[in-house]
């Protein structure tokens, strides 16, 4: 039972606008356009959050539109935003038709706040809402869908957000997600920074798991891995065949209840690729995802001398056709397999392109070229979304001559925790 008193509260100020979208936008793809129904947006707000009414709005018909076109406009007349009391525990909640955002009166336009909780709370009305799935044994249906649509609509409605500047690399809480942020200059629509709960916390427990079964993993399963597996699935079929996947099944399972198996069945049938190799590396694996590049070496390969001999006849040799042996070794050093791809550079600025299944535990690649290895990436277009390490995707050839990046390194940090106190101090 929840106690919804501070709805009717005589300190919340009403305020009503319409949401109406029926002609196609300026940025909008035309076969992406869909007319949708007016909705009447109640918004009920604290009296010191009359600078946030305008955000408030502009968040909540961005998810109506953006979840609207990608998955089916909302069937209701109306939705009401409470914006609730600050330490009052009942910001950032979802139910049908009605949601609760959060923010502060001082929140910077460069922080995502309350844009981000109110797109997250609003698209809960499509996820768990009108597709109406088990909460409390498939919570990545709800919360993990949900995680990747607020970052999709966060990345298309606005430029990226700044976080909030915390000293001595400290985190403060994530926008809609609970993510933690570290520094300002830091896109807070990315999910990038779910890799860090990832490498911490990822083997604790298999994502397809009641949600009281976890061992401090529900917030990591429920939003985090299962948003960022779903990066990973667009990433491997496009952009495109990921919205008519998306698209797809949100009208095939609205009110229907659907499943975790539902969900496969239908990214199988409407992408004509058998992804299930990617599910069970990922929802049903406890598994971690690396790849690294291992090592470049580049081999002058020496001027032939001498005299050689053939059937009694004697010759000089003949001239090296290439000057260099080039071997780049990609190696897997986690669990999950997955098909990757390898980009190579060479000096002179040439490309090499690579593909490899990902399967065994290494891969060596020989050139036979007349300008070196300069540097080599796996995985250079961030297909694995929920890779753990992207320090070691990339390894460069070191000119002859130069120094050592260790007092690189450490100068770097000692110069970070300087920056830190003083700033602070300076606080």
């Amino acid at each position: 039972m929840h106690d919804f008193a501070w709805v009717t509260s005589p300190d919340l100020v009403p305020t009503v606008r319409k949401f109406r979208h029926t002609e196609m936008e300026a940025n909008e793809r035309p076969d992406r356009h869909h007319p949708l129904r007016e909705v009447t947006v109640i918004l009920l707000t604290q009296p010191q959050h009359d600078n946030m009414i305008d955000r408030y709005f502009d968040a909540t018909f961005k998810a109506l539109r953006y979840y609207g076109e990608w998955y089916g406009e909302y069937p209701y007349d109306a939705i009401t935003v409470v914006d609730p009391a600050m330490r009052s525990a009942s910001g950032g909640m979802e139910y049908p038709t009605l949601f609760t955002g959060g923010t502060n009166r001082y929140s910077p336009k460069e922080a995502s706040s309350p844009e981000g909780v109110t797109v997250h709370e609003c698209g809960h009305q499509w996820w768990y809402g009108l597709i109406g799935n088990n909460e409390f044994e498939e919570a990545w249906l709800d919360e993990g869908f949900n995680t990747y649509s607020t970052d999709r609509v966060m990345k298309t409605g606005w430029g990226p957000f700044k976080a909030s500047r915390y000293f001595f690399g400290g985190s403060g809480g994530g926008a809609y997600v609970g993510i933690p942020y570290v520094f300002d200059e830091i896109d807070q629509s990315s999910l990038g920074p779910g890799n860090g709960e990832l490498r911490r916390y990822g083997k604790n427990d298999v994502m397809v798991r009641s949600g009281w079964e976890y061992y401090q993993t529900y917030g990591l399963n429920s939003y985090t891995k299962p948003a960022l597996s779903l990066v990973t699935l667009e990433r491997y079929l496009g952009e495109e065949m990921m919205y008519r996947v998306m698209r797809t099944y949100h009208h095939r399972y609205r009110f229907k209840h659907p499943t975790t198996e539902d969900f496969i069945r239908t990214v199988n049938e409407v992408s004509g690729k058998n992804m299930s190799w990617l599910f069970a590396n990922t929802w049903f694996s406890s598994e971690l995802f690396d790849y690294s590049i291992d090592r470049i070496n580049n081999r002058r390969i020496p001027t032939p001398t001498g005299i050689f001999s053939s059937n009694g006849k004697e010759s000089e040799p003949a001239p090296a056709t290439k000057t260099y042996e080039c071997e780049v070794v990609v190696k897997r050093e986690g669990e999950v397999t997955a098909p990757v791809d390898i980009l190579v550079v060479f000096k002179d600025g040439s490309l090499r392109r690579e593909g490899w299944d990902g399967q065994y535990r290494w891969k060596k690649f020989t050139y036979y070229t007349d300008s070196p290895v300069s540097y080599a990436i796996v995985d250079p277009y961030m297909k694995l979304a929920m890779d753990i390490n992207y320090n070691n995707n990339s390894k460069a050839v070191r000119e002859p001559g130069y120094r050592s990046l260790a007092a690189r390194k450490y100068a770097s940090k000692w110069m970070f925790w300087v920056q830190n106190y003083l700033e602070f101090a300076a606080f």
